[in-house]
């Protein structure tokens, strides 16, 4: 439950503490008073974002604090517990909001920092606020199919059902996921194959574009050196002027002289006619080997156009591959092959995958064609106890019908549904939101919160004047009916009906009161007589006199029968 409330700088607030009791805790206070701007602040609380606006003193920091007693709320502390959340030894959880004039904003859980969402999911599990506007959600579909879910007795029905529907939206995601993949990876295969198959034809070897280099040099040059070759070896030996004739010439006519000295080898020197006879020798080796290599120069164009063929075929791979280095494509054809014998098809796993979103959705089918017939039931048990509880606020004629009606699988399952009613003798049932007045739909709003009070979680339910549009009599059963919801819950209300203020446990007066300086909105708890000024107040306005206090007293009595 709410135990205190601390708010400092906030709008007409200077600095506000309060404490709460259990059971029915009635605020009341003039049009004005500041009871929207309580309520505002604890809002804060609840993670709603923070407007520097709301500062007071635009040169300090707003400040909303809260203690809560958690006694008995085991949601609340297992979420703390989960969350890493310090657990107090006394029970309480402290939760406050700061508002700095930057605008900045931060949050604290036990005095450790939280973000907005953090705050969001918590005070989910500590508290509810009822607004005026919240009456006009009975026309949502969800918030019809939450009061229906709320009276559950076997929550596994629609836990399991989520459950299904995760599972099953997992699987979906990862089915889709998986043809994704599967495609890219057969596009890629497909591709890697081209490739492969590509340079398999081609072959490239190492080193080879470069001799081809050299090859097609040379049979490009093929005539021009043959024609070289050809004279010099006509130059070496080839005909009678040649060096070859001229050195046997030269060697035949020095045999002749019969010169000593020519035949006489001069230390290790060899003689004159030695070293001719050494280098006619020589030429005839050139020669040879001149015409081996003429006849190695081969001038045929068709083998000139097969090299210049193969080398603009390595050409083209290497601009396709985007290589600089040729030898990089024999590599290259090895990395792709691989590649390819270790790539494995994600397409595989395909068949699997379908089967088990096919078992996934058999499975949701079920799961939410047991959460239909459980809404059915539990719609027919709601539409009967609220019928009841209305006829105690006033509604003796109302017929009322929870209509479960069949929609599209959805978070929530696969249905919604409708609120039929009519609040009159021989009238047809019509849908409520076009046949309600205001005060009637306040009154069905607060049957129903009383018809699943016992199943809130939450231990505190705020109503913001949930009783607009009613008086009287009525105002009175709407105040006993509050108070009997506080039994089980802490119940705040907002009003301005003295029926309903004479029904509380407690009251607690919004007030303002003028400083030299500016107006301030303050708030205490009134002991019994204040409490019966106040409801005598609210009855008479203005002027409280002797009557007012005995119409008070009528009402406090009359609260409690």
């Amino acid at each position: 439950m709410l135990a205190s409330l601390h708010i400092s700088n906030y709008a007409l607030i200077e600095s506000l503490d309060v404490d709460f009791t259990s059971g029915l805790s009635i605020i009341t206070g003039e049009t004005g008073a500041g009871k929207s701007i309580i309520l505002g602040a604890i809002d804060l609380l609840r993670g709603r974002r923070a407007d520097t606006s709301a500062l007071r003193d635009k040169s300090v920091k707003a400040v909303v604090e809260a203690d809560f007693d958690l006694h008995g709320n085991e949601a609340a502390e297992r979420w703390l517990s989960l969350q890493d959340y310090d657990l107090r030894t006394d029970g309480q959880l402290t939760l406050r909001r700061e508002i700095s004039p930057s605008g900045r904003s931060r949050a604290f859980i036990n005095d450790s920092p939280a973000n907005l969402q953090a705050m969001q999911e918590l005070t989910l599990l500590l508290l509810d606020i009822h607004s005026q506007h919240q009456t006009q959600q009975l026309a949502n579909p969800r918030t019809r199919l939450a009061l229906i879910d709320s009276i559950s007795t076997d929550k596994s029905v629609l836990r399991d059902y989520k459950e299904a529907f995760e599972a099953y939206n997992d699987t979906r995601k990862r089915l889709l996921q998986l043809q994704q993949e599967a495609q890219t990876a057969s596009a890629r295969h497909e591709k890697l194959t081209e490739q492969y198959e590509y340079l398999r034809e081609l072959a490239p070897k190492h080193g080879e574009q470069k001799e081809l280099e050299e090859l097609y040099d040379l049979q490009s040059r093929a005539n021009q050196l043959k024609t070289d070759m050809a004279e010099t070896r006509s130059d070496l030996g080839g005909y009678e002027m040649s060096a070859r004739s001229q050195i046997e010439r030269s060697l035949t006519l020095l045999r002749h002289m019969h010169i000593p000295a020519l035949e006489q080898p001069k230390g290790d020197t060899p003689s004159l006619i030695d070293r001719l006879q050494s280098l006619l020798i020589d030429l005839k080796d050139i020669n040879g080997e001149l015409e081996r290599l003429d006849g190695e120069i081969d001038d045929d164009p068709r083998q000139l156009a097969r090299t210049e063929k193969r080398l603009d075929d390595l050409y083209q791979a290497q601009m396709r591959f985007k290589v600089k280095e040729p030898d990089r494509l024999p590599e290259l054809l090895d990395e792709l092959k691989r590649e390819l014998d270790s790539s494995e098809d994600p397409g595989i796993m395909l068949p699997r995958l379908k089967l088990e979103l096919h078992n996934r959705a058999k499975a949701l089918k079920d799961a939410a064609a047991r959460l239909t017939t459980q809404r059915t039931e539990n719609a027919a048990a709601f539409s009967e106890k609220l019928q009841e509880k209305a006829r105690s606020l006033g509604l003796p004629n109302l017929k009322f019908e929870a209509r479960v009606v069949p929609v599209k699988m959805w978070s929530q399952g696969a249905d919604l549904v409708e609120f039929l009613c009519a609040f009159n003798k021989n009238q047809s049932l019509t849908p409520l939101e076009q046949t309600a007045s205001g005060g009637e739909a306040s009154r069905l709003m607060l049957a129903m919160k009383a018809i699943v009070a016992g199943r809130l979680q939450l231990p505190t339910l705020i109503f913001d004047e949930i009783d607009t549009g009613i008086s009287g009599e009525i105002a009175t059963l709407a105040g006993r009916m509050m108070a009997d919801i506080g039994r089980s819950l802490q119940v705040l209300t907002i009003t301005h009906l003295p029926q309903v203020a004479a029904c509380g446990d407690s009251n607690y007066k919004v007030y303002k009161q003028d400083t030299d300086s500016e107006t301030l909105t303050r708030i205490r708890r009134l002991d019994p007589d204040e409490r019966r000024f106040e409801i005598a107040r609210m009855l008479s306005g203005a002027e409280v006199d002797a009557a007012a206090l005995s119409n008070a007293d009528s009402l406090i009595l009359n609260a409690k029968k």
